[in-house]
């Protein structure tokens, strides 16, 4: 019997923290974690060195790219034909890692690999570009990582209680 009132008081101090728990986090900011890829701004290269035997045009990649380059860029598609899908992207992501730099975008943002800026990014509206990072600019607020118009003070208020 004081086994069983041992074991009923245990279970119940454990389904009483996980309940106090899970109710915590859902109330719990999370903060947008910044996205991290490799891109590239990949050199003329030339057919001899591609197993190929057709070069690659200058172009900027990212690793998270090369599902979509492979099947819309002519270069890449005619290296998809020759080698097949997994060896030409075997071989495409050891030349973004040998051409690449680590890209850190703050949240908010989109990449925009291009020739002169591989790890260049575009704001997503309604933020806007201050320095290297995107803000929420008047007349928008952010809550809870969300940036938007919020005309209901009751929810500002909440937002700031948390």
């Amino acid at each position: 019997m004081r086994l069983a009132r041992t074991l009923f008081t245990l279970l119940f101090c454990v389904i009483a923290t996980v309940r106090a728990s899970s109710v915590r986090a859902l109330r719990q900011h999370v903060a947008p974690r910044a996205q991290v890829d490799t891109c590239a701004s990949i050199p003329l290269i030339p057919p001899a060195e591609l197993p190929a035997g057709g070069g690659l045009q200058p172009m900027c990649l990212c690793l998270s790219g090369i599902p979509d380059a492979i099947s819309s860029n002519p270069d890449l598609v005619q290296l998809v034909q020759y080698l097949g899908a997994a060896e030409a992207t075997i071989t495409l992501t050891s030349v973004v890692d040998y051409y690449g730099d680590v890209c850190t975008y703050p949240p908010g943002t989109t990449p925009v690999c291009s020739q002169s800026d591989p790890c260049g990014f575009q704001c997503l509206a309604p933020y806007v570009q201050q320095g290297s990072q995107c803000v929420c600019a008047a007349p928008y607020t952010s809550c809870n990582g969300v940036c938007d118009l919020f005309p209901n003070v009751r929810a500002l208020r909440s937002c700031a209680a948390m």
